[in-house]
């Protein structure tokens, strides 16, 4: 049964779509086109959604306000999100190799500021982050080339601090991106701090004044199993849609067809530098809370260089073409007129 777009959604989302790419470079047009053409949102989650809103007006502010409210309220602060129950099965991933790795850019900032460091007071994060880099390190080493003293020392101190630090975790779903050989390059690359924030499309990551400090996350498939189940949650992984995050021009809904040569189907990530057709698109998937460990930590580092600044219609609109061209859903989506034109 279709679900009809509540007068008061629909006549938001058509202000939202009009306001002039001339006025601000797309973002809310590409904003009105997430809630337009995302594939993967069920009759019975769309249904849920409207009655949630409750939306008092049709303006694009109280619109957003309201969004939000859902995302804290059904997505972001419930044990079990939306995002893993049977109204969003439209969107669930299963069967995924137990062994697949997955990766994930974090923002180090909660941690480095839970003074958790074997009773030392920590006067900066800058401090903070040296002693986390330290400690790491430690643990990486060969057993015969580190002291078992200290080998032991770290791995406690370490232990203590993750914990306060998944204790502080919401239990939201967490974005990951699919561990693949177009990666390998980043992972590896002097400022892969940059090239992997742009590739992800990270567009959160920005530093001011100060540097970010970032980790890279390296866990697998069958970790987040094993955290699902302790959490009694059945289905762990979903393709992420507009329903499972604020309003964000920066996400791009994924057609439903999967890429040539491949036989499931993944969100994939829009880079925050215009796409070519060669320009690999990260899969993407959503997937239950899991708690940290210092083990998943693989890379620490920091990000310097501000985002690039594209406008907005062009990261899009070369994202469309290469989703058009890798599924051959030549009429999926909708471009967004060039300003400058």
């Amino acid at each position: 049964m279709t679900v009809f777009l509540p007068k008061m959604f629909d006549n938001a989302l058509k202000k939202l779509a009009s306001i002039p790419v001339s006025d601000d470079d797309g973002h809310a047009l590409a904003q009105a086109h997430n809630f337009h053409f995302d594939p993967r949102t069920t009759n019975e989650r769309k249904r849920n959604y409207y009655q949630a809103l409750d939306l008092k007006d049709d303006s694009p502010e109280h619109l957003r306000q309201r969004h939000e409210r859902y995302i804290a309220e059904h997505v972001w602060n419930p044990p079990c999100p939306v995002t893993f129950k049977m109204e969003n099965q439209a969107a669930f991933l299963e069967k995924l190799e137990s062994k697949r790795g997955l990766i994930r850019m974090v923002q180090l900032d909660p941690l480095l500021g839970l003074q958790v460091t074997g009773g030392k007071k920590i006067r900066n994060k800058q401090e903070a982050f040296e002693i986390l880099e330290k400690n790491l390190a430690l643990l990486k080493k060969e057993p015969e080339k580190t002291q078992k003293k200290a080998r032991i020392d770290a791995d406690a101190m370490l232990s203590d601090w993750f914990d306060a630090w998944n204790k502080k975790r919401p239990p939201k779903p967490r974005f990951a991106a699919l561990e693949e050989e177009d990666m390998q390059a980043l992972i590896r690359g002097n400022n892969w701090e940059e090239l992997l924030r742009n590739q992800m499309g990270l567009s959160h990551l920005r530093p001011s004044s100060a540097p970010l400090y970032v980790a890279l996350m390296r866990y697998t498939v069958g970790d987040v199993l094993h955290a699902a189940k302790a959490q009694g949650i059945k289905t762990p992984f979903a393709i992420p849609t507009v329903l499972d995050q604020p309003i964000n021009e920066y996400f791009f809904p994924a057609p439903l067809t999967p890429f040539q040569g491949e036989r499931k189907t993944f969100g994939r990530t829009m880079s925050l530098q215009p796409s070519g057709y060669d320009t690999p698109l990260l899969a993407e998937l959503l997937h239950v809370k899991l708690d940290y460990e210092p083990k998943h930590m693989i890379k620490t580092g920091q990000i310097l260089q501000p985002r690039p600044t594209h406008p907005i219609w062009q990261l899009r609109n070369s994202h469309l073409a290469a989703l058009r061209q890798k599924t051959q859903e030549h009429h999926y989506g909708k471009e967004i007129p060039d300003r400058s034109l």
